[in-house]
């Protein structure tokens, strides 16, 4: 760092004293114009385009970096589902204009992070100290809940009486169950 650099890092210009790579326009809550006067300054040639947009010189040192995505699930790690122990049962209401009582369940995960899960479908067995098995998905009308426990596995049993959807609900098929795949019922 010269000279002219040292002195304008002490007057207290942030953007100065950082590498010419990591200084832009508009960053450090500077105008761009500040900044070229400031590049003038200290004898610094950097390129500070009007539109923002880095040189083509820049893109070939440093290149793009890819956009960071948010997960819609965080407490699940990247995996596809994990077991946990219900610490609280309780029903919540939902979001206008929806009227209901929805079942929800707090739920300590092995990772040790705390969620507030959904209990999918009509009754469960559910309650404190039962362990379940939670998965991604939300609902859209209980405000952070980002996560459904699995129906039908570890403690958490099927759904009764359900005929359709079985798999989603953990339901097994049963004798009276549903009709086979190969015949059909009603009429031709």
């Amino acid at each position: 760092m010269g000279s002219k650099q040292t002195r304008a890092a002490e007057l207290g210009f942030r953007a100065l004293a950082l590498p010419f790579e990591e200084c832009r326009p508009g960053e450090h809550g500077l105008r761009t114009d500040v900044i070229e006067g400031i590049a003038r300054f200290c004898g610094r040639g950097f390129a500070v385009r009007s539109n923002g947009l880095p040189t083509f010189s820049q893109l070939v040192r440093k290149g793009r970096t890819a956009p960071r995505y948010k997960t819609a699930s965080p407490a699940l790690q990247a995996c596809p589902q994990r077991r946990g122990v219900c610490t609280r049962v309780y029903t919540q209401t939902p979001k206008k204009p929806n009227s209901a009582l929805r079942k929800v369940a707090r739920v300590r995960l092995t990772n040790g992070i705390e969620v507030t899960t959904y209990i999918p479908g009509i009754g469960h067995n559910l309650q404190e100290h039962s362990i379940v098995l939670i998965r991604g998905g939300r609902v859209k009308d209980l405000p952070g809940v980002r996560y459904h426990v699995v129906r039908g596995t570890l403690d958490s049993v099927g759904v009764a009486n359900r005929k359709q959807s079985r798999s989603k609900y953990g339901t097994k098929r049963g004798k009276g169950g549903a009709a086979p795949a190969g015949k059909s019922k009603g009429k031709k």
